[in-house]
């Protein structure tokens, strides 16, 4: 009977009903958003003090109940990339800079402005996209191009220099304005003109997903053109 249409969907509601698909959410949608990987990020303390074991479990669950909520009460797909709400504890909430969340509860809160809301902006997500010290648009772009469009870009080519230097010049000024030397060079303009808008796109984010809007004493810039202009 499940070949006849109704008798399969009611079948699938029911099992994503029961209990036992979170196994959805602890290997398929641990593996599509890299969350496994959060383990082994190391921030800066001296930079993030903020930043513990407490805050990433809490950032770890804030994804795991967002997505399991999206498959369980069958809600839009979009609302992965774009939501009116989130889970949230205390340890979160402080971190988000959200107010009238107490309790180590994590419980669905809704949202007043578009700072916080899908997938992109979890600090999960935002801290395993960055690294120890910094931010990294890079890595943001290229997650978003991989996980959410599925339109991975080709690996960079050989001996391109750190964004440190370019053509033998130490880069200087602001993250965005030294990447836009490093993108100077022939080599890695194809690619970067993929990568960097969207991931400058999310340069109000810190390395562990907090707010900013002053980076080393210089306003954000969280503009960015994506390659159709």
């Amino acid at each position: 009977k499940l070949h006849v249409p109704a008798v399969l969907e009611a079948q699938c509601v029911r099992m994503l009903k029961d209990p036992k698909s979170r196994a959805l959410v602890d290997n398929f949608v641990a593996q599509w958003l890299n969350l496994r990987n959060l383990t082994a990020i190391q921030p800066d303390t001296g930079r993030f003090p903020t930043f513990n074991e407490e805050l990433r479990d809490a950032m770890r669950k804030e994804t795991e109940l967002f997505v399991q909520g999206v498959i369980q009460e069958d809600r839009n797909i979009l609302e992965l990339l774009d939501s009116k709400y989130t889970y949230l504890n205390d340890r979160l909430a402080q971190h988000y800079g959200i107010q009238g969340v107490e309790g180590h509860e994590f419980r669905r809160v809704s949202l007043t402005d578009s700072r916080r809301g899908g997938l992109i902006t979890h600090a999960s997500i935002l801290t395993l996209t960055s690294n120890p010290t910094r931010t990294s648009p890079v890595k943001r772009g290229k997650w978003v191009l991989e996980q959410i469009l599925g339109v991975p870009p080709p690996p960079p080519p050989p001996n391109v220099p750190e964004l440190k230097e370019a053509n033998g010049k130490e880069l200087t000024g602001t993250l965005k304005e030294r990447m836009e030397q490093h993108r100077k060079d022939p080599g890695c303009a194809s690619c970067h003109a993929r990568l960097d808008p969207m991931g400058f796109g999310l340069e109000n984010y810190n390395a562990v997903g907090g707010w900013r809007d002053v980076d080393a004493g210089l306003p954000v810039d969280a503009s960015g053109v994506l390659p159709g202009g």
